[in-house]
């Protein structure tokens, strides 16, 4: 009975602790002004897991001072972090709410290390305490924990902070040693130092902690004790080694204390086995204020062992030593062979650092197994080494001398060429008096010679500059025959010859041109083919009888052309049609004739067929090539002259139509027209009343002579119309009209536009000025300018809008092609990444860039929508912008200038040719971007919506813009009194058309640039 007593008790006596250990502390409201620091290990043999029980245990003891202020007139927390190395985690002035803390302290990472508490401590006293960072009116108080003995000494900072009058709370857990906890811990020990045997019980210790920290920090701050400073003689330390070379390195130091008179430095080199050569020491004496010597007169590859010491009055202070070794003598860099000849090789080479005093040059000879020495001066770092074989491997080394002897050998390998023919030798683009000779260039040939005999035996040649890889021969004889030799020639010697034969041609006229299957808009124009011909130019405009009906233009072909229609021509217009025949750049002689387009047709057989008291039924017979017929009508009579006219359009395939809707026992003035693209045809009118209100039974109407047309229109039909059908008048009612229900007599359904460019076709690049003058900032506002364009794309992509960006200054560089998003999220967000470099203005030399590498087929650009080229500059370029602005122009590219701030003006309407000038915006600063933005979307969209330029199907070459810009020249442009120049366009053949293209665009080799 008394055991199980005893039992009873021991287990209460349990309970009772294991429940005062589980409470949690009381709060602490009694704090004032405190500056309270954790110092707490994180070394390995905490571990991840004990870390984060060390992390409650603080989070615990700061919770106990939410009810105290916190902040700088308050209670301030610190928590930092050892292991090698201590680290703030927490500093004093981070956080100004116990709650922010205690989410810091949540956040604390573990990163592992040695245990230093003794660096840890005096990181503390040093860059906390001294520096004045803890408050001299608070109490100050440093809680370490930590589970292990330090690896350093302990005793020194725990006593310096102490002495600065802050309390150190030690607490330890296991492997702590508690001889060192007690060195560290303020007095009394036994209120100050706290030990745990595990982790685990790290929770029996806060009440504790808690209640003396909250004591601590409720009292006046402690006093700092005076210590008499007492200087410590301490020799130099920290010697470095730097700036080593083969004959010299520099020793750095920090200056020993005390009275030093001067400073000694002993030096001894080294044997391989690492023993003192006592015969090589040497003695170097500096004054004391030097902390840093060059040791200079050193040998290369060798190692040294230095002494540095500190001289006082009476005697030598503390030695301090280091090894160091000598690097060996610098060689040659960057030795290689820069050029080749049949002969000859040239070196060249990077020369070393260091008081060099020449090179040797080695080079193998024609006997075996010897080579030849060269001595060059020391001031070279190129040479041409002579007199070798021709296509010979040679293995050359070079050595740099110094006072102290020459350097490792460095060598490269070089072969001298082969005297070799030229390659690829062609002759192309034969015309009655030039032939074109084209070679592959021979590598270090210093020129070429061509020769060509007609023949008739006359014989002609020309020296070439190395540089030439084709020439035109010119002068020649229509129908003959010519030998023509070319050779390469490296200075005085010949290399072997190439041989190849042509005929010019004998005639290089067009025969026969002709035009048929005349249409209102059209006309078919063929001709024979001419032999030799690299292509064809035709160009048409109206007569001087029918100027201002239509302009003149022009366009290029192919050579597998031998017919093109002409398309979108004004009706009832002559027009005058030249051919010109094309030799490469050269342009053969023309042939000219004249064709008239038909005229607008008009109605026929227009009449009422019946009527109703609310309804007309109409009809009339087909006119040929309409693409719509245009209905209007509105009732005549005094009181109704002001009714509002009413229109409607129907396909060309509906040939009746029934009004309804319409007021009984009223006349009505009914009109028709044909409509042929833009264009409508003379109105046809009639007459016709709807029956009295007692009835409507349909009544048939005699049949009357067809209607004639007129001359004068009662109301304008040129507008298109895109409303639904129902129109609504001035007085309070709405009268509608609907077909009649006969085959192909359905009126189209009303159809709601969507919003500006959301159904829309094109390939739009963006070239982005990004100079100097530019500046970071407004950059930034060119970036959101191009952000809100692009946001008015909702479909960017194959099946919509495709968007290009390219930058420039001095040198131009594609951000990204039309094929590289697909969805205009990924677009703004690319524009968002541009990048600003800065630089010159070079506009003319971006705009040939962007035809050649942004508008090619291969890189996204769509054969069968327009293309738009937006350029955005704010100042005038530093080379010629009409050239490239010619081209874009002539290959079916419209563009659009966006000038801002110092643009010019001038210079841009060069850029447009000067036409088309509602294309040209100006921003007067960079923030006025967004006050044209409305406008050019406008003229970007609805723009493009009109270009009827069909592009070429794989872009444009280098070779094809060199023809294009030959074809501007004014010889041969077409005399157009009112254009300073005629578009042009080069294409290359087309196949078979996609299933989306219409009938008259099937079989197609060009377009017209309109």
């Amino acid at each position: 009975m008394k055991a199980s007593c005893v039992e009873f008790l021991l287990l209460l006596a349990a309970i009772a602790a294991q429940y005062k250990a589980s409470t949690p502390p009381e709060a602490c409201s009694t704090a004032e002004t405190a500056d309270i620091l954790f110092l707490v290990d994180e070394s390995w043999s905490i571990g991840e897991s004990n870390f984060q029980l060390i992390k409650d245990f603080i989070y615990t003891i700061i919770r106990t001072f939410e009810n105290v202020v916190v902040g700088k007139s308050g209670v301030r927390l610190s928590v930092v972090l050892y292991g090698d190395k201590p680290r703030v985690s927490i500093d004093l002035t981070d956080y100004i709410t116990i709650e922010e803390v205690l989410v810091a302290v949540r956040d604390l990472l573990y990163e592992g290390g040695n245990t230093k508490t003794g660096n840890a401590l005096s990181f503390v006293a040093d860059t906390m305490v001294s520096v004045g960072t803890l408050r001299e009116d608070a109490a100050k108080a440093v809680v370490l924990i930590t589970d292990g003995k330090s690896s350093d000494s302990v005793e020194e900072p725990a006593a310096a902070l102490k002495n600065r009058g802050v309390t150190v709370f030690a607490v330890g857990i296991r492997n702590a040693d508690r001889n060192e906890l007690k060195k560290i811990a303020s007095d009394p020990i036994e209120e100050h130092m706290l030990y745990a045997k595990d982790f685990g019980q790290l929770g029996s210790l806060l009440r504790k902690v808690s209640r003396r920290l909250c004591f601590t920090a409720s009292e006046p701050p402690q006093p700092a004790k005076q210590i008499a400073s007492v200087e410590k003689i301490v020799g130099p330390r920290d010697l470095t080694v730097s700036e080593q070379s083969h004959s010299s390195l520099r020793l750095s130091w920090t200056p020993a204390t005390g009275k030093v008179t001067s400073y000694r430095i002993l030096l001894d080199s080294l044997s391989a086995a690492g023993q003192i050569s006592p015969v090589d020491q040497q003695q170097i004496v500096l004054e004391a204020n030097k902390s840093s010597a060059l040791v200079t007169d050193l040998k290369p590859n060798t190692k040294y062992f230095f002494t540095v010491m500190a001289v006082y009055s009476d005697v030598l202070g503390e030695p301090a030593t280091i090894k160091a070794r000598t690097t060996s003598i610098p060689m040659v860099t960057h030795f290689r062979v820069v050029e080749e000849g049949l002969f000859s090789l040239k070196v060249a080479w990077t020369p070393p650092l260091g008081k060099l005093e020449g090179y040797k040059v080695y080079l193998p000879t024609n006997r075996p197994g010897s080579t030849s020495e060269k001595i060059l001066a020391r001031d070279v770092s190129s040479h041409v080494l002579d007199n070798l074989q021709e296509d010979t491997n040679y293995t050359v080394s070079i050595y740099a001398v110094y006072p102290e002897g020459p350097s490792q050998a460095a060598s490269t390998t070089g072969r001298t060429l082969k005297l070799v023919p030229v390659g690829n030798f062609v002759l192309q683009n034969a015309t009655t008096n030039t032939i074109q000779a084209r070679w592959m260039q021979v590598r270090g040939a210093s020129g070429y010679r061509l020769t060509w005999e007609s023949s008739e035996g006359s014989v002609q040649n020309v020296n070439l500059g190395d540089t030439y890889s084709y020439y035109r021969i010119q002068g020649l004889q229509p129908g003959n025959e010519y030998v023509v030799t070319v050779n390469p020639v490296f200075g005085a010697i010949e290399g072997p010859i190439v041989t190849a034969k042509a005929t010019t041609l004998s005639s290089s006229a067009v025969q026969i041109l002709k035009a048929t299957e005349v249409t209102i808009s059209s006309v078919l124009v063929s001709w024979n083919a001419v032999p030799g011909a690299t292509g064809y130019r035709v160009t048409w405009g109206p007569t001087p009888e029918f100027f201002g009906r239509d302009r003149p233009r022009q366009l290029a072909l192919n050579s597998s052309n031998t017919a093109y229609r002409l398309q979108n021509l004004a009706d009832n217009t002559e027009y005058v049609i030249s051919l010109y025949v094309l030799f490469g750049s050269v342009e053969g002689p023309g042939i000219t004739i004249t064709a008239r387009t038909s005229p607008l047709g008009y109605v026929t057989h227009f009449k009422a067929t019946s009527s109703t008291s609310s309804s007309i039924s109409l009809s009339w017979s087909d006119v040929p090539a309409a693409n719509k017929y245009k209905i209007v009508w509105k009732p005549s009579g005094t009181e109704l002259e002001k009714d509002t006219a009413q229109s409607h359009l129907l396909d060309s395939g509906v040939l009746a139509y029934r009004l309804e809707n319409l007021l009984p026992d009223t006349q009505y003035t009914i009109g028709i027209c044909a409509v042929f693209g833009a264009s409508d045809g003379r109105v046809v009118t009639l007459t016709q009343g709807t029956a009295g209100s007692h009835g409507n039974l349909s009544v048939p109407l005699p049949v009357v002579p067809s209607a004639k047309p007129i001359t004068t229109r009662f109301l304008s039909l040129s507008s298109r119309q895109s409303t639904p059908p129902a129109a609504t008048s001035l007085r309070p009612r709405t009268t509608s009209a609907h077909a009649a229900r006969i085959p192909k007599a359905t009126a189209p359904p009303a159809t709601t536009p969507g919003p500006v460019c959301s159904k829309y076709k094109a390939d739009i690049a963006f070239l982005v000025d990004e100079s100097s003058s530019i500046g970071q900032s407004n950059f930034a506002k060119i970036k959101d300018f191009l952000f809100r364009i692009v946001s008015y794309f909702p479909r960017i992509g194959p099946e919509g809008t495709q968007i290009a960006v390219a930058q420039y200054s001095e040198e131009p560089r594609t951000e990204f092609h039309f094929n590289r998003y697909r969805d205009r999220n990924s677009v703004l967000k690319a524009l968002k990444r541009l990048r600003y470099a800065g630089g010159n203005t070079k506009t003319g030399e971006a705009i040939g860039y962007v035809l050649k590498e942004i508008f090619q087929a291969f890189k996204g650009m769509r054969p069968s929508v327009s293309r738009t080229l937006v350029l955005l500059t704010d100042g005038p370029s530093q080379d010629d912008v009409a050239p490239p602005a010619k081209v874009a122009h002539l290959i079916g590219i419209r563009v659009i200038a966006v000038g801002i701030s110092g643009a010019d003006p001038e210079e841009l309407k060069r850029v447009l040719l000067h036409r088309n000038l509602n294309n040209l915006f100006y921003a007067s600063t960079f923030d006025d971007l967004p006050l044209i933005l409305k406008e050019l979307i406008e003229t970007i969209c609805f723009g493009s919506q009109q270009v009827v330029a069909k592009p070429q199907e794989s872009g444009i070459s280098s070779k094809e813009m060199n023809k294009v810009e030959g074809l501007l020249d004014a010889k041969r442009a077409v005399p157009v009194s009112s254009s300073s120049s005629v578009p042009l366009t080069v294409q290359t053949p087309q196949g078979p058309c996609d299933p989306r293209c219409s009938k008259a665009q099937k079989g197609e080799k060009a377009s017209i640039i309109t």
